[in-house]
């Protein structure tokens, strides 16, 4: 990682796309954000899901959310140092 380039620019394109699922990931456990009602789960509020046949409830602290595995991957290690470096060059700007 070159000096004064970031982290990010030391990236191939394929882990920049790899990065940005993970960021939509991240995006859709906003309420506001469902993903064209495909993606109604969300970290702030319950909601409602169909398992066998009969409606339930789901309440966020019982759920498992599908970005939680990834940010514990490499992957996910290298989403938090992008993250680090970029808010320390905002900080220095």
């Amino acid at each position: 990682y070159a000096r004064g380039a970031g982290v990010a620019a030391t990236l191939d394109a394929a882990k920049l796309n790899d990065l940005r699922k993970i960021c939509r990931e991240i995006d859709l456990l906003q309420p506001a954000v469902d993903d064209n009602q495909r993606r109604p789960d969300n970290c702030e509020y319950p909601w409602l899901t169909v398992q066998n046949g009969q409606g339930q409830v789901v309440a966020p602290m019982r759920a498992r959310f599908r970005v939680d595995q990834r940010l514990r991957t490499p992957l996910g290690r290298l989403l938090l140092k992008v993250a680090a470096d970029l808010c320390q060059r905002m900080a220095q700007a």
